[in-house]
Formats: C-alpha cells, structure tokens, sequence
C-alpha cells in the first residue's frame, strides 16, 4: 500500500485492529504527509473509542443507531460515506486530485458494501482499492 496522497481507510468494528496495525507498521518516512481518513461503522455509539492514528488521518465513527428510525442495514452508512469521500477526491478516469490514493474497505461478506466497492471499481479503473472479498 502506497501512502503518496489522500488515504482511506473504512471498515467496521471487526476492522478496528487492522486499521490501527496499518498505520503503526508504515516506517516513519512514510508517514510524513499523511493524510486521510478513517470511517468506522458501529452499531451504537457505546462502540466508539479513541484509535491511534497520525496525526493528520481523521477518524470519523458511522452509527447506525439512530433515535427516530432504528437502526440501519449494515454497511450502508460506511458505503455512503466512502461514496461521498470518492466523489471528492476522484475524478473522471481514477486519477485523484493530483495525487494517488488508497482505499481500503473493511466489512468483509457485507453485502451492500460489496456492490459499493463493484461500482467503485467499475467506475475508476485504476483505483487503488483494497476489499477483501473482492481483491
């Protein structure tokens, strides 16, 4: 995995120990200029907690509890949130604002999550993405 320009990195709460390990496994050099995110889709908000991520790798946790309706199917927060962080940093043909990216998706054998990396893949030939049930 390459760290050259904005980073992605999403999954669940089964995905919360590969994430971090990622990031304490990248040799100090690869971590200057960093930058990216974090999503982690959770099903109550009782299931956050702080991760251990540079400094510029912003974490944002997806519950899918909600108040007024229940709860939503999972993966469809994180799957909306990946698409909205690929519409912004990916234009037309992969290529990302001037820089390469990496994406890598959690929530293995998630139905809705799989169709999203599909249509991800399918729409940007050279995304650099990262599914386990897909790569």
């Amino acid at each position: 995995m390459h760290t050259h320009g904005p980073v992605l990195l999403a999954g669940g709460l089964a995905d919360v120990d590969f994430i971090t390990d990622y990031f304490r496994r990248l040799p100090p050099l690869a971590l200057h200029g960093l930058r990216g995110i974090v999503f982690i889709e959770v099903e109550s908000q009782f299931d956050m907690s702080i991760l251990d991520v540079p400094a510029d790798i912003g974490v944002h946790w997806l519950v899918r509890e909600d108040i007024d309706s229940g709860t939503i199917e999972p993966g469809l927060a994180l799957a909306r949130a990946v698409q909205l962080w690929a519409q912004e940093w990916i234009t037309d043909g992969g290529a990302p604002c001037q820089d390469p990216q990496l994406m890598w998706i959690g929530c293995a054998r998630t139905p809705i999550v799989e169709q999203m990396c599909l249509h991800l893949l399918h729409e940007h030939e050279d995304l650099h993405l990262h599914h386990a049930d897909l790569i």
